[in-house]
């Protein structure tokens, strides 16, 4: 073209292809700049002569030839020669489908202006759908007008289809038409790419997906919110592909692209379809969602088919997005396919739990966090992080003390997993509200989870204020541990409120005091919190205490034996506990020291539990976390005593957790 119409700027003709092309695009940015609303009318006016020219190339198939050039009209049995396929060396239907490709991607020219539409849920469908039909008779049209009409070539090299890339000049009535429609056609897909990419990148950019350096393009100019930073970014890519100078190179590379988005967007409308959303509800009368499946995976086999490299770098360039963005976690409101699907396969998933017995190898601990108001508590919730590392469910409940009907808005508001999602904390958070916190906790106990995953196992904030408590506070307290195992539940109550969770602990060691066989818990969460990163290095030591010395060896093979059950490695020691008349002069004056109340009811226990303090002192004092047996909060015994005595077996001690299990195995 650039000798025909003698337009050299320069004696190369390739300096002479790049500088035209970026003087064409200044022109469309110059429209773009201006408003879509200009662009649209340019638009309609390149239609009109892109619909003069094929016209004139109709017409003038009937008209004339010109058999030097390869044009030699109708009647020379010319289709049946040409109906076949005859590739030039190196060259494939694959290879000219690359090319060809991104000539039909215009038709979704109309999504990339939706927010300029005025009704997008009908012009949308409305123009795609006009806009393939057209392109494809288009098409159609003029590929059989040049098989029927045009030889492939004069002579070898010479003429016809494969060597004249302007063989419609001959075909036309008026030559120049055609040159004229070639640039029609040229700038309107340059110009709807030119408008629409950029309103594409801005919206993801409002949407944050991107780093922040990318959110200057969020900004909009006008009433219509026109995209002009984005336009110049757009211009400065497309001016480097401009320079490249070969058209043949980049449309494969561009085509690789489209058809991934292509493919993507046909699995999307599968997958949405295949997990029965209510919201989508397609209009379209002949949508059918396997024939979307079918897309998707004719665009990918295209993709390889064409250049499996260039395949493999679009769809990890691809990849690398999804992930990056599925990373984020953007807050947005798209209502993803992906989002539908996940919920649809954990229901389906919590159906197949249901049927399924649960086995002793497969036990997972999940909790039940009272946490009270969350952000006064964060020790507990830090605790938490390490109790399942989001292996296992944890449920945050704080109880709230009112009415519900009185206390809506506050109930409503306080739910919600923000707070846990910007600490990276996995678990649920909700509220309770009730007359009372055992009524409360009970009622979350109750109906805390869904399904099988339903929370084994109570976690309760340490009573710090015991003392200054009200009976009822005290009685409440202890009531709710009583009934957690009256429903089957294990019982953690942490004191790590002196614990930094944010440094990773030092090598050293965990001891566990086994003072009852409650099935194995109190040895099982220490077990599994000693193999979190934090705990890296520390060794697990267990501590059995008999009842009577005599059982030391008894004791000692069962709990060798069940460690050995577990498949748990850790070193066990035995401590008796001597509970002589000399250690009840010493509790005595501990009492009056630290002027306690106990049950004198309950002398002996309370003898027994201020020993184990003793010697809870003495072997763990240098230990980095220290769990315990709890001691049952039998209804006989005041919720005082039993409060003094795991305040008693804590004192002077590194972080210590009181736990116990519900005597399952």
């Amino acid at each position: 073209m650039r000798d025909d119409l003698n337009f050299k700027l320069t004696a190369i003709e390739l300096w002479d292809v790049r500088l035209y092309g970026l003087g064409a695009e200044v022109i469309l940015m110059i429209m773009a700049i201006i408003g879509v609303g200009w662009v649209i009318k340019v638009q309609l006016g390149l239609l009109v002569v892109l619909v003069l020219a094929i016209f004139s190339i109709m017409i003038g198939s009937f008209l004339f030839t010109t058999p030097d050039t390869g044009f030699v009209g109708w009647g020379n049995n010319q289709f049946t020669t040409n109906f076949g396929s005859g590739y030039t060396d190196g060259e494939s239907f694959f290879s000219v489908f690359a090319v060809f490709f991104p000539a039909v991607t215009g038709i979704l020219a109309g999504v990339n202006i939706s927010g300029d539409l005025k009704d997008p849920a009908t012009n949308i469908p409305t123009g795609t759908l006009s806009a393939i039909g057209v392109s494809t008779v288009g098409y159609i049209v003029l590929a059989f007008f040049a098989g029927i009409s045009v030889e492939r070539e004069v002579s070898p090299g010479r003429g016809g289809l494969i060597n004249d890339f302007l063989i419609f000049r001959e075909v036309s009535l008026w030559g120049p038409l055609i040159l004229i429609g070639i640039f029609a056609a040229t700038l309107s897909s340059a110009l709807a790419s030119l408008v629409g990419a950029p309103r594409i990148f801005q919206a993801v950019c409002k949407d944050k997906l991107f780093p922040k350096p990318f959110k200057v393009f969020a900004a909009g100019r006008g009433a219509l919110d026109e995209p002009i930073r984005g336009y110049f970014l757009t211009f400065v890519i497309a001016s480097l592909c401009v320079l490249i100078g070969d058209l043949n190179l980049i449309a494969p590379i561009i085509s690789m692209f489209f058809m991934i988005t292509y493919a993507l967007i046909n699995f999307a409308c599968f997958a949405a379809s295949m997990v029965e959303t209510p919201g989508w509800r397609p209009r379209f009368s002949f949508y059918n969602p396997w024939v979307s499946l079918l897309g998707a995976a004719l665009c990918i086999a295209a993709m390889f088919l064409i250049s499996w490299w260039n395949a493999l770098i679009a769809i990890i360039v691809g990849g690398l997005l999804y992930l990056y963005i599925w990373k984020k976690k953007p807050d947005v409101s798209w209502g993803p396919a992906g989002d539908a699907f996940l919920t649809s396969q954990t229901i389906q998933n919590l159906y197949s739990l249901r049927k399924k017995k649960s086995h002793v190898k497969n036990y997972r601990p999940h909790y039940l966090i009272m946490t009270g108001p969350i952000k006064e508590h964060v020790e507990l919730m830090e605790f938490s992080r390490f109790l399942t590392k989001g292996k296992g469910l944890n449920l945050f409940i704080n109880v709230t003390l009112g009415d519900y009907s009185d206390d809506k808005k506050k109930f409503l508001k306080e739910r919600g997993d923000g707070y846990l999602a910007s600490k990276s904390i996995k678990g649920f958070r909700d509220v309770v509200v009730a007359p009372s916190f055992r009524a409360g906790a009970l009622s979350a106990m109750q109906n805390g989870g869904l399904g099988s995953l339903r929370p084994n196992a109570l976690v309760l904030g340490w009573k710090y204020n015991w003392r200054k408590a009200s009976k009822q506070e005290r009685d409440e307290y202890a009531d709710v541990v009583r009934d957690a195992f009256g429903l089957n539940m294990s019982v953690i109550i942490p004191k790590v409120k002196e614990m930094d969770f944010t440094v990773k602990q030092k090598k050293g060691r965990i001891d566990v005091w086994w003072l009852i066989a409650d099935g194995g818990f109190t040895v099982f969460v220490p077990y599994l919190m000693a193999q979190k990163k934090w705990f890296a290095g520390s060794k697990l030591r267990v501590i059995i205490v008999p009842n009577d010395s005599a059982q030391i060896s008894k004791e000692l093979l069962s709990m060798t034996l069940l460690l050995k059950k577990m498949r748990i490695d850790c070193e066990v020691e035995p401590v008796s506990v001597d509970a002589s008349r000399e250690q009840d002069a010493k509790m005595r004056a501990y009492i009056k020291k630290k002027k306690l109340k106990f049950d004198p009811k309950q002398k002996e226990r309370t003898i027994r539990y201020w020993r184990l303090s003793q010697l809870l002192q003495e072997h763990s004092s240098d230990a980095s976390m220290v769990f315990c047996t709890i001691p049952f909060p039998r209804a006989t015994i005041p919720s005082r005593t039993w409060l003094g005595w795991i305040s008693m077996l804590s004192e002077q001690l590194p972080p210590i957790v009181f736990l116990r299990g519900n005597q399952e195995n």
